[in-house]
């Protein structure tokens, strides 16, 4: 296309006008005309209004090339009507193919950008999809406040408050219950240095110090320190902590939370106090007990020895009734000795210091069998024994008298007319598998030592009972005893981190179970 057709474009000379092309009648012509008029001032007020939206939008409009292209390519699309009415009286047809030439390329740069960012206008929502995300946004909004209300619920009841601590922003982030507990106002804002300065003089260094390791080294810290409330009150604080690290792992803040343990505390000082007294007032009864039983030791000797004279010297001279006196007093003082050497037992067992040992329970139950061995031939016993362990880490002497007083136990409360047997046995268990789980640990091992006996039983509801001091179920009667012998057995296997149960049905016979902690070699 030559450059000196431009110069041109207006030329008319070269044709003729519309009017004069072809026998238009008047109405035609002028139906041609207004038609064309009518659609280039409609193709001009599209553009127009385009124009007015995208320039009056104050937020940014998506696709607006589109916009403007569309805007171009629709004024163009007028003009084209425009000259074509103009054409009737002045034939500037040279104009007319130019400026349908740049409608033509303005045409296919719209198609080829529609092209382009169609896909892109498809993925975009719709008003109803806008409208059931933002109600859906709504009720996120919603659960999120009210999962923070009762976040802070939860802070206040279990006194926990959370923080945050930026070392790039001077103030501390924290919850409401963060405040409250530090007794400070929530709305204010509040520096690291300024909470810093109410924790107790004594208390600083240990704060500052693991804050201080955490900006350095990160990783975490757990401390607790007596902080200075705004009315001088002391509050307890336990707190944690840990760093917050950025996209490079560099060290940016602290986060963590801090708890109100001010009454757990006090709690805890009480029962320190309490046991401190407890101990001692413990160790005050031992010392009576065993001072006061090793005192009667000597006039109870004094009892028994004159008793013994008088009925060596005197007895011919005493009539029956004085001689059943005599023997009674005797009779009184032996359980009184009896009585003075199980409570000397005891008091030595609750203050004992015995070296811990092995101790072959094989070994020592035949030694206790041959020891008992007239007592079992009297009353025909037959006492059947399976393998027993060895136990690591225990007192030998507090075992031998643990299984001397269940053993002579299952020996004396033997039926009449009967063939008594008892039958020991041995066999390891978890905690979990016992009946007692409850009072053991779960995964844990014990050795469980059963002591059966056919005698004469007792009632099940006695059966924590009979291990108290001097609870007896029979009269001294029918059974001796002074009814420590459990009590002391109780005691033992306590010392030795186990329990001890006991099972009895009347007329039947009864069942003693040990249960000891396998220690770890």
């Amino acid at each position: 296309m030559p450059i000196y057709w431009f110069m041109g474009l207006f030329d008319s000379d070269r044709w003729m006008p519309r009017w004069a092309c072809g026998r238009w009648q008047e109405w035609e012509g002028w139906l041609y005309i207004y038609s064309d008029v009518a659609i280039a001032l409609a193709y001009f007020a599209i553009p127009t209004l385009i124009a007015a939206f995208v320039l009056r939008r104050k937020t940014e409009l998506p696709f607006l090339k589109i916009f403007w292209l569309f805007f171009f390519f629709i004024f163009l699309c007028g003009a084209t009507h425009l000259v074509d009415a103009i054409i009737f009286y002045k034939p500037i047809y040279q104009f007319s193919a130019f400026l349908r030439f740049a409608t033509a390329i303005v045409s296919w740069g719209t198609v080829v950008a529609l092209m382009y960012y169609l896909p892109q206008a498809i993925k975009l929502k719709t008003a109803v999809q806008f409208e059931h995300e933002i109600q859906q946004r709504q009720q996120v909004e919603k659960q999120l406040e009210n999962q923070y209300i009762d976040l802070e619920a939860a802070q206040r009841i279990a006194k926990v408050g959370s923080f945050k601590y930026l070392f790039s922003e001077p103030e501390i982030k924290a919850s409401i219950v963060f405040y409250e507990i530090l007794g400070i106002d929530p709305t204010s804002a509040h520096t690291s240095a300024q909470l810093q300065n109410n924790i107790h003089p004594d208390d600083v260094p240990l704060s500052t110090g693991a804050v201080q390791a955490v900006k350095v080294g990160g990783g975490s810290y757990d401390i607790q320190y007596r902080y200075l409330k705004s009315d001088n009150e002391v509050v307890y604080i336990h707190s944690r902590g840990q760093a917050i690290y950025d996209e490079n792992r560099k060290i940016i803040g602290i986060q963590g939370f801090l708890q109100d343990i001010t009454q757990l505390k006090t709690t805890e000082y009480n029962l320190q106090r309490r046991a401190l007294e407890l101990e001692s007032i413990n160790k005050e009864l031992e010392l009576f007990a065993y001072a006061a039983s090793h005192d009667l030791q000597e006039p109870l000797r004094k009892l028994r020895a004159f008793g013994d004279r008088l009925n060596q010297k005197y007895s011919e001279q005493l009539d029956d009734t004085g001689r059943d006196y005599l023997s009674r007093m005797d009779n009184a003082a032996i359980r009184m000795q009896n009585l003075i050497d199980d409570l000397l037992a005891y008091s030595r067992l609750a203050r004992s210091k015995d070296e811990k040992q092995e101790v072959d329970l094989n070994t020592m139950l035949a030694e206790l069998l041959a020891d008992l061995d007239d007592t079992v031939a009297d009353k025909g016993i037959k006492v059947n024994v399976g393998p027993m362990p060895t136990f690591q880490g225990s007192s030998h002497i507090q075992m031998r008298q643990l299984f001397l007083n269940l053993l002579t136990n299952a020996f004396k409360f033997t039926k009449e007319n009967s063939s008594p047997t008892v039958d020991v046995t041995h066999r390891l268990a978890k905690g979990r598998e016992l009946p007692w789980k409850t009072e053991l640990e779960d995964l844990a091992k014990y050795h469980v030592i059963e002591i059966k006996d056919n005698g004469i039983g007792f009632d099940q509801q006695f059966a924590e009972k009979i291990f108290i001091m001097f609870q007896r179920l029979h009269g001294r009667g029918e059974y001796p005893g002074t009814g420590i012998g459990l009590a002391l057995c109780k005691k033992i296997v306590e010392n030795h981190g186990g329990i001890i149960k006991a099972h009895g049905v009347e007329g039947e016979g009864a069942v003693f179970t040990v249960v000891l902690p396998v220690k770890k070699s």
